[in-house]
């Protein structure tokens, strides 16, 4: 099979009859110069055509034809001609002679593409540079990320242990007792994760995001789990950062929620202790103060229908059914009450008239259930009936 010297530099060192394996292409691609401009070498495509492009454009040794003295080399050979001088040359003279027959046009053509090449392996080199600096800046983001993270898991423990002291929980050593709950609750969650992840996935994050994000693993399947701990440090510090924030946000908004209830029911926190609030008192007094009356309310029914009984048995007397009517007029007197708790004016004066009783002995038995505007006006209306009221 023919050699390939035009684009194979292996070939072409064999075509020189030179070594051609690795090693003795490195060195002579170091030796060219070329490592400077494209980096240490590798063996690539790119490079390999590189340092075929370099040996096929250097300036070629010639042997010495006539100008060649006895005694330093050769021996010379009058009868040789400069062609078949060049016949007898290895295949790296003829291919640099051909060089020598190119035209300019040619020539300026291999040198811009050389020229092209090294300006390619020259944006690699600088790409490769600045892509080390983004690794580098990469990995220190992180780093900062997470000691950030840490300053905020310690501002987060510090807030809880407030809380835990504010809500009275503990009747001694509030912020000890507070850190130690915490750190029990934080140690029983982490030993549920780990039973659920294994050693082997669990000990693959750091103590950090053990601590830091034990509520956020926890919520993971082990699959999950797995993809998990395969992305980026960073990345990781941030999805827990925003979880956390999101937990704090949502105990937020219950624990608002939970003290608008509160105070819809009347009551108050202050100090960790759960107070009743004037305004609750005062509902509480007026919802008490109606069942009383509802309950004064059925006893008055029960005595108005026990009176009607007693005055429709046969044998009572006059007195008897008298006083069988003050139930009755009692009751309907407490129905007729309105908002402001006193009975109904032209109630009282419809039961007055249809009652046994005189004016005055009405109204001393029952005007207290009226306000004392209208209890006025009864003894202005009728003041001989009130002399002794």
């Amino acid at each position: 099979m023919p050699l390939n010297t035009a684009t194979s530099v292996v070939d072409f060192l064999k075509s020189q009859n030179k070594p051609s394996d690795f090693n003795s292409r490195k060195s002579i691609y170091d030796t060219s110069g070329l490592s400077s401009a494209f980096g240490d070498y590798r063996g690539t495509p790119e490079q390999n055509t590189t340092l075929l492009k370099r040996l096929s454009t250097a300036t070629p040794t010639l042997p010495l034809i006539s100008d060649q003295r006895p005694g330093q080399g050769d021996v010379i050979d009058e009868s040789k001609t400069p062609k078949d001088v060049i016949d007898q040359t290895t295949p790296s003279t003829i291919q640099n002679i051909y060089d020598l027959a190119k035209s300019d046009e040619e020539k300026a053509a291999e040198a811009a593409n050389v020229e092209s090449s090294m300006a390619l392996a020259a944006s690699a080199a600088r790409a490769g540079e600045g892509l080390q600096r983004d690794v580098g800046t990469l990995n220190r983001t992180a780093a900062e990320n997470i000691a950030a993270l840490a300053q905020k898991g310690q501002r987060l423990t510090t807030q809880t242990q407030e809380k835990y002291a504010a809500a009275g929980l503990f009747r001694s050593g509030k912020e000890k007792g507070a850190e130690a709950q915490i750190a029990q609750d934080v140690a029983t969650k982490q030993a549920s994760v780990q039973a659920k992840l294994g050693d082997q996935l669990y000990n693959s994050f750091s103590d950090f995001e053990k601590n830091y994000g034990t509520e956020f693993l926890s919520k993971l399947s082990i699959p999950e789990a797995e993809s998990f701990s395969k992305l980026p440090v960073a990345v990781r510090g941030i999805v827990m950062q925003n979880y956390q924030e999101s937990i704090a946000k949502a105990q937020e908004k219950a624990s608002k929620g939970a003290l608008s209830t509160l105070e819809k029911l009347g009551y108050t926190v202050v100090g960790g202790q759960v107070i009743q609030t004037l305004t609750g008192r005062s509902a509480e007094r007026a919802e008490e103060a109606g069942v009383r009356a509802e309950e004064r309310l059925s006893l008055a029914e029960a005595a108005g229908r026990r009176a009607e009984e007693a005055a429709a048995h046969p044998k009572a007397t006059e007195t008897e059914k008298r006083q069988a009517t003050i139930p009755v007029i009692n009751s309907n007197l407490i129905k007729s009450k309105g908002p402001d708790g006193f009975a109904n004016l032209q109630t009282y004066f419809s039961e007055r008239m249809e009652s046994p009783f005189s004016g005055a002995d009405f109204d001393k038995r029952f005007s207290h259930l009226l306000s004392p505007t209208d209890r006025a006006s009864l003894r202005s209306t009728d003041p001989l009936e009130f002399e002794d009221f």
